[in-house]
């Protein structure tokens, strides 16, 4: 082997020359080392990476042991939820509930309510609560239920076992108005055994109720003389077999008609609460009064029965509509106001002429003129007569006779004539408790004679005439100006800051869109906040408004005044020496009369440091 050959193989991994046998020196190399690999011992490295190894191994290990828990866990949890959806599932217990589509009220029904366990879990503690929405009655005592109050009440179930169904059937009957719907409401509850957990299922049906448990009926004649005294009866019958409440009756009359009184009054307006109808019984709104309309025409009243829930929402039962034919009558009396006011106010004098006309072909001997005062508001000291005539204190009748009134010994075919008198309004209304208000001035006339043929005479209304005139509001208004810093004697250039109150009510009327307008001179300053308590500064015009909305009659009688504070400073001007310096020009106060049901408006006079409360030699200005 050459050289070349032997270096070659030399190189090799796999030397042939190296794995020839030969002797062992300590010249030997690869001997050598591991000798002194012997001798030494591992290495720090080797110590290391043994080291490493052990705990890889070990962390193998642990990881098994752990992987090894969460899969035995997950197939537990996996195995449980598994066993417990096969033993119970919420979506396995339902509820359904069968009920008349259509059906007549206070007819008698039933509503089915059927509930389904399709789970091997039996159900306990299981009962329905049952709404019975606006309008359904249950019929009287039934086993298993239990009514809690108006609107709902319990059905007692116990256990459902497992796969297991029923059903219960609940009997009553709808009274609500006609075309309403009603929707009866369940909720099945119930505790699936071996948890504590409670569930609930819900169900609902709807019910359209084709007629009406209140009939109105109208007791008045058809045809009524113009202008003439009438009474029209409502006659309101519950023909369910149950009593019905919180119901209202309302009525809308024609302009040409003047309320005179009613029975029973009504709580606001033409509006009255009805406490209570009972089973199978009526009860009757009478109202009295007149129709001034012209001869031939016919005039429209409606009443109606509802119900208002607390948001409001309007519930009809019934309503009914009555319309007379106006006849004219041959004998006539009529009142009015001279002037024609449509509205009157507290210390306002009425002036009343009563004209009677006979357009028959027959005289009347001996004819009287009454007239009945029947108002709380008029003051009856002050009652001027100027035709005559005698008051009757006691019953507030006026009569004249043939003694006071000539024309009345024989009154002529054809003929008419007049009497007047005139009575103040009080200057004080009697307010008392929230139950004094909406006050009007009512007056009968009337014209009798033994001549005036049978048919009229019989039909007392005939020959009557009423004038009913709405007392406006009576608006309290009450400013107050204190000094609170600067000059108390005025002096020219020098401030002075005033604190103004304002104060204001309402006697007798609900009012509404309340404003009071306080108009600024320019050498008033605003100093408060314009966003107080509704008042708007407009600095511009120099103005506050004082926006007030509703007010509710007593208001400052038997309730707190309305009532707002805020600052003005003046600083007054040579031109202005020895004056009374102006504060706030003149105000007014403006609005809507609800009950009169037109706008008013009020002004006041300016305000000076005159009606300050300073003393009198402050309230002009100094040098």
């Amino acid at each position: 082997m050459s050289l070349r050959e032997i270096e070659k193989d030399i190189q090799k991994h796999e030397s042939e020359i190296i794995k020839r046998e030969h002797d062992t020196t300590a010249y030997d190399v690869w001997r050598s080392q591991e000798k002194i690999q012997e001798d030494v011992g591992p290495s720090n490295w080797q110590k290391i990476k043994d080291r490493l190894i052990g705990v890889r191994i070990r962390g193998i290990v642990l990881g098994g042991i752990v992987l090894l828990g969460i899969t035995i866990i997950t197939l537990s949890v996996v195995s449980f939820v598994y066993f417990q959806k096969g033993f119970f599932a919420q979506e396995r217990v339902t509820l359904s509930i069968e009920a008349s589509q259509a059906i007549d009220s206070n007819k008698l029904t039933e509503v089915t309510f059927i509930y389904d366990n399709n789970n091997r879990a039996t159900l306990s503690n299981a009962e329905i609560a049952v709404g019975f929405g606006d309008h359904f009655v249950p019929a009287g005592e039934q086993d298993d239920f239990t009514q809690v109050s108006d609107s709902q009440g319990v059905i007692r179930i116990g256990k459902i076992g497992g796969h297991d169904k029923g059903k219960f059937v609940l009997t009553g009957y709808f009274a609500g108005p006609q075309n309403s719907t009603n929707s009866i409401s369940g909720i099945l509850r119930y505790t699936p055994e071996k948890t504590n957990a409670r569930y609930e299922t819900n169900a609902r049906a709807a019910t359209t109720i084709t007629s009406s448990p209140v009939v109105i009926d109208v007791e008045s004649p058809l045809s009524i003389v113009s202008g003439n005294l009438m009474n029209i009866v409502f006659k309101i019958k519950n023909t369910s077999d149950s009593d019905l409440s919180q119901l209202r009756f309302s009525v809308e009359m024609p302009d040409t008609f003047s309320l005179y009184n009613s029975s029973p009054l009504p709580n606001y307006g033409n509006t009255w609460l009805l406490d209570g109808i009972k089973a199978k019984s009526e009860t009757a709104i009478v109202i009295r009064g007149g129709i001034g309309a012209a001869v031939g025409t016919k005039q429209s009243f409606t009443g109606r029965v509802f119900s208002q829930g607390s948001t409001n929402d309007i519930v009809e039962y019934a309503n009914v509509t009555y319309t007379p034919s106006m006849i004219q009558s041959p004998i006539t009396v009529q009142q009015k106001l001279v002037g024609d006011s449509d509205v009157v106010y507290a210390n306002e004098r009425l002036s009343y002429i009563v004209k009677f006309v006979n357009n028959s072909d027959v005289p009347l001997r001996d004819a009287i003129i009454t007239v009945n005062l029947d108002s709380a508001v008029l003051d009856y000291e002050k009652l001027e007569l100027l035709d005559g005539g005698d008051y009757d204190q006691e019953n507030r009748r006026i009569v004249w006779k043939a003694a006071d009134v000539p024309a009345l010994k024989i009154f002529e075919p054809q003929k008419s004539g007049e009497v007047r008198f005139i009575v103040p309004v009080l200057e004080n209304l009697p307010v008392n408790n929230d139950q004094d208000y909406h006050f009007s001035t009512s007056s009968i006339a009337s014209i009798d004679s033994e001549d005036i043929p049978s048919e009229l005479r019989e039909n007392k209304t005939v020959l009557s005439n009423i004038l009913t005139i709405p007392v406006g509001a009576k608006v309290l208004y009450e400013p107050k100006i204190v000094f609170k810093s600067g000059a108390r004697k005025l002096k020219v250039g020098e401030e002075t800051i005033y604190t103004v109150t304002v104060k204001l009510g309402s006697v007798n009327n609900d009012l509404d869109n309340v404003k009071v307008f306080l108009p600024l001179p320019t050498h008033t300053k605003y100093e408060g906040n314009a966003d107080k308590d509704g008042m708007e500064y407009n600095e511009r015009s120099n103005e506050l408004v004082w926006n007030i909305g509703k007010m509710t009659h007593g208001t400052g009688i038997i309730s707190d005044a309305r009532e707002i504070s805020f600052e003005l400073s003046i600083k007054p001007s040579v031109d202005q020496l020895g004056t009374y310096v102006p504060i706030i020009k003149d105000q007014k106060i403006a609005g809507m009369d609800v009950f009169a049901k037109r706008n008013f408006e009020f002004n006041r006079d300016m305000l000076t440091t005159a009606h300050s409360d300073q003393d009198f030699t402050e309230k002009t200005v100094q040098p």
